[in-house]
């Protein structure tokens, strides 16, 4: 009730406290200590206040209950006040104190609109604990600061200011809703009187603290005109937000996720601005309905260019002035040039070449770059997903991209359609899959020609030999003979070795020759032997007469005969570590 006295008091302790040269010495300033000594001299009259216990008229009904609050602040202290407001049916409202609090501001210096700030969190906080306390039914409770600041504060978003003011409004607005809280001119604040403080001898007899503001003693009450909404262009409160604006096509991004259909964009958007050029230059129009190669190529060196002037600036502007690259730059080992159209491309010595000008110097590229990564994209679907050698093989044709294998192993693992649509293999044939005996059914084919030495051990003749293999379809286990030729007796003698050895098989299968075709000389010799029609009869004769069923392979069929394919690959693997075989 009385806290309006305590402000000189603990005033003059928090100037103290802050005066640490002189407290340090054990000294007081004069000015404070006479301020301090008449406020100790008027204290007995505090005794000469009188405050009526009871909040309302004995002889009216109550008809509506409403609390209202006030806060302010000044350099020194801030504070708060409730009153209850009481309407009867008969006679005019009452205006009850019910408490007040204040505070010594901190020895850090803040400015007024946050200690205003702070003044209206302690309103909140007791509102709401008067609202807890008192058993009344309240029909309206009222918020009143006169810091036009803070009202604004309290109408935005807490998470567009700095961590002082947007804690404090959190707490305010979960206290107290924004509706609640009003303006008031300065003079109609009864907290006003305790932030700036009263000496005792005032406080007896000032109406504004003990009976509120006159306009509440109304019915209805005639409430201050409320301030227009407040400018926050020059808010200093404004949480300092660093908006990292990513160049590097962001609009792409959002809006186009197809690199063809972005390239036929820009080559309409150069195709209009042509338009326009020829227009004021008074020349013809390009009236194309659809757009030329030579249009769409543009386009593509455009959005390379856009890509590399993202991606890779600084190199560019060191390459324009002649500068040399810093050697911390990732395309110092590229020996980079700049072509006719301001394009990065990878240098060197290959200016002679047969090859394309694409294809010797490349379009460097940089993989985290969006435009990079949709063209990818764009050349995998293109392919129809293609895996990640065809697909670096063809970029190279006319780009250099930086760490290249890492951003298409990427595009091709996430590509979702990629998993979909690969067709999967057929069911493995009866032979592969039914336990047998071994050599049961077997697969043959030839490997080779090498070379072996033969007769005198100081001069050997050097002469061509074949190695047939014999592989089981159902253990995967291989037999290997030794051929001198390719003819139809060698392979009948390397037969019947083999079945001397390991039995007769009730079924074989190999190439019909096909697969040798386009092969050398030598290959090409394989090829006649075991395509050749009478080769064929003559084993397939001597198979029937020994109960042996022979198969041989369609043509153009090389997904036949994997099996002895993936022996003759393993045979030719091992050959060097023994060459006694």
């Amino acid at each position: 009730m009385v806290c309006p006295c305590n402000y000189p008091h603990e005033n003059s302790l928090s100037t103290s406290l802050g005066d640490k040269v002189r407290m340090e010495r054990g000294k007081v300033p004069s000015n404070i200590q006479e301020k301090h000594h008449e406020w100790k001299q008027q204290l007995p009259l505090l005794k000469n206040i009188f405050v009526n216990r009871c909040y309302f008229r004995s002889e009216s009904t109550v008809v509506k209950t409403e609390l209202h609050g006030f806060s302010d602040a000044s350099e020194d202290a801030y504070a708060a006040v409730i009153y209850l407001r009481a309407v009867y049916n008969k006679g005019p409202p009452s205006l009850t104190l019910i408490i007040a609090k204040t505070k010594v501001v901190p020895l850090k210096k803040q400015s007024i609109p946050r200690l205003e700030l702070c003044g209206a969190q302690l309103l909140a906080k007791l509102l709401a604990k008067v609202r807890t306390s008192l058993k009344l039914n309240l029909e309206n409770t009222y918020a009143w600061s006169d810091g036009t600041i803070v009202l604004h504060w309290l109408n935005g978003n807490p998470k567009r200011y700095k961590t002082f003011v947007g804690k404090r409004i959190s707490t305010i607005l979960e206290l107290l809703p924004s509706r609640c809280w009003n303006h008031v001119p300065t003079s109609s604040n009864p907290a006003d009187c305790a932030s700036r403080g009263l000496m005792p001898k005032e406080l007896l007899s000032h109406s504004l603290w003990w009976e509120g503001p006159k306009w509440l003693l109304m019915e209805p009450p005639q409430l201050p005109p409320q301030p227009l909404p407040q400018s926050t262009k020059d808010d200093s409160e404004f949480k300092a937000v660093c908006h990292s604006v990513i160049v590097n096509a962001t609009w792409i991004e959002a809006k186009y996720s197809s690199y063809t259909r972005l390239v036929r964009i820009i080559s309409w958007i150069l195709h209009f601005s042509k338009n326009i050029k020829a227009r004021k230059a008074g020349s013809s129009r390009l009236n194309s309905p659809s757009l030329t190669v030579k249009e769409l190529k543009a386009a593509e060196i455009f959005l390379s260019f856009t890509s590399q002037g993202l991606s890779f600036q600084e190199e560019h502007q060191r390459l324009l002035s002649g500068v040399p690259l810093k050697s911390s730059s990732p395309l110092l080992s590229l020996n980079p040039t700049i072509d006719s159209n301001s394009l990065l491309r990878v240098g060197g010595r290959l200016n002679n070449s047969s090859l394309s000008y694409s294809q010797c110097h490349p379009i460097i590229l940089d993989r985290k770059d969006i435009l990079t990564i949709l063209m990818v994209r764009s050349k995998h679907i293109y392919l129809l997903y293609a895996g990640i050698t065809l697909l670096l093989s063809v970029l190279s044709n006319s780009y250099h991209i930086i760490e290249a294998r890492r951003l298409v192993k990427w595009i091709c693992r996430s590509c979702v359609s990629a998993k979909t649509e690969r067709p999967m293999m057929e069911q493995l044939p009866a032979q592969r899959v039914c336990p047998n005996a071994p050599f049961t059914i077997t697969g043959v084919d030839f490997a080779g020609p090498f070379i072996r030495k033969s007769g005198h051990t100081r001069k050997p003749t050097h002469i061509k030999s074949y190695i047939c293999i014999f592989v089981c379809l159902s253990t995967k286990a291989a037999h290997m003979e030794i051929v001198s030729d390719l003819n139809t007796e060698a392979f009948i003698a390397a037969l019947k070795r083999f079945v001397s050895r390991r039995g007769l098989p009730k079924e074989f299968n190999s190439d019909n020759g096909t697969n040798f075709v386009g092969a050398s000389n030598e290959l090409k010799a394989v090829y006649s032997l075991l395509s050749n029609s009478s080769t064929q009869c003559y084993i397939s004769h001597f198979a029937s007469s020994h109960g042996i069923v022979w198969y041989f392979n369609p043509e153009k069929a090389p997904h036949f005969g994997g099996l002895w394919e993936a022996a003759v690959k393993s045979t030719k693997y091992h050959r060097p570590a023994a060459p006694h075989l």
